[in-house]
């Protein structure tokens, strides 16, 4: 008989949010939800145990409102018999002395803090070692550390780091980092990873290893679907299941001005309403070079309505547009700037151009919404 593990990781509950303004309470409850659903469907998905690999909280001194609420859903859990498996992220990290694993503790869940201590279990007449690897202070490397013990059994690595993939990469000593081969090399039966918030399944010599990513999009970067991730294993080896379970997406989209025959703001406007749906967190980013200037801000505004939450990230090449030669020719403290932005930027070399000519966009978006705020107040 196989046994089922549903793998959590990346919840970071009790994440600020604060880019989304006042929709941040509404998300941070949904992201509380996404784990209460996921939870809740244990029994019915014949899960035998839980794993979460790291960042549970988004701190390690949560709010103990929330730390009770996460209580309350482990205990039901509890009571069904699925027992729980966690290590800390790097966020909610137990190196911290006022960390909250070290402060509470939570009904039918073994927190797994000693690294590379295996906790046994008896799950469906077959014996299993689950094994944590966090963040650690040890001079011994993440690499000589991550194994398993020779015991009979399947055994069940969760950790929260980065598996490596170039040799350029740089660790973190806030990760217990990885190598591809140390997981070839490692004879775990699965290695449940945390820490990156995308789904990423791979496989190395007879181990598999995979990502699950958020249950919902915390930031751009985790657009589209999320998933709840099942994994079965057996003496065949390990099959993965992913369900859709996120209920509002991220969104992210490019608009290419310079090939979109989008010549004013209205146009813009139109083509960004295209997007619409009410529901989404969306990132629209403007490139290419313009023939107007754009005005992120006053957009924003107007089509904030259509989407949960929207921003309009200006990305254009206005140095050699025809709108910037058009306003250089001005007799106006505006025409003014830009000509003298304008010989900066001619003879700056590369590395200074692009800042200065994001001071030139951010500036002259200034005085466009200055001009807006002055028609609304004659109007």
């Amino acid at each position: 008989m196989s046994i089922r593990l549903m793998h959590l990781a990346d919840l970071h509950l009790g994440a600020p949010l604060s880019y989304l303004g006042d929709k941040a309470e509404e998300r941070a409850r949904e992201l509380e939800s996404a784990l209460v659903r996921a939870l809740s469907a244990a029994a019915a998905k014949k899960v035998d145990a839980i794993l979460i690999s790291g960042d549970l909280f988004d701190r390690f001194n949560p709010p103990l409102d929330l730390v009770a609420r996460v209580k309350n859903a482990f205990a039901k859990l509890s009571r069904e018999n699925i027992p729980v498996l966690l290590i800390p992220g790097t966020h909610d990290s137990h190196r911290y002395a006022r960390c909250i694993y070290h402060r509470e503790r939570f009904p039918g869940v073994d927190v797994l803090m000693e690294t590379g201590k295996p906790v046994q279990k008896q799950i469906n007449g077959h014996t299993i070692y689950f094994y944590g690897f966090s963040g650690s202070d040890s001079p011994v490397s993440p690499s000589s550390l991550f194994c398993r013990t020779p015991a009979d059994g399947m055994h069940v690595a969760l950790v929260h780091g980065t598996v490596a993939e170039n040799d350029r990469w740089e660790s973190s000593p806030r990760d217990f980092s990885v190598t591809p081969a140390d997981i070839g090399n490692s004879s775990f039966d699965y290695v449940a990873l945390g820490h990156h918030h995308n789904f990423k399944q791979f496989k190395r010599g007879k181990t598999t290893a995979l990502y699950p990513g958020t249950l919902e999009g915390l930031t751009f970067g985790e657009s589209g679907d999320r998933f709840l991730v099942i994994v079965a294993l057996d003496e065949n080896g390990v099959s993965v299941e992913k369900l859709k379970h996120n209920r509002r997406a991220l969104k992210e989209i490019e608009i290419d001005l310079s090939q979109s025959g989008l010549d004013c703001g209205e146009s813009l406007e139109r083509a960004i309403a295209r997007f619409f749906d009410g529901e989404s967190i969306a990132s629209v980013s403007l490139t290419g070079s313009i023939d107007f200037l754009p005005s992120p801000k006053e957009l924003e505004a107007r089509l904030a309505g259509g989407f949960f939450h929207l921003q309009i990230t200006d990305n254009t090449s206005i140095y050699d547009s025809a709108v910037m030669r058009s306003i250089a020719h001005d007799r106006t403290v505006r025409g003014i700037f830009a000509r003298k932005m304008l010989k900066k930027i001619e003879i700056a070399n590369v590395e200074e151009k692009p800042a200065l000519e994001l001071a030139l966009r951010l500036t002259l978006q200034q005085f466009q919404q200055v001009h807006y705020e002055n028609q609304r107040a004659l109007d």
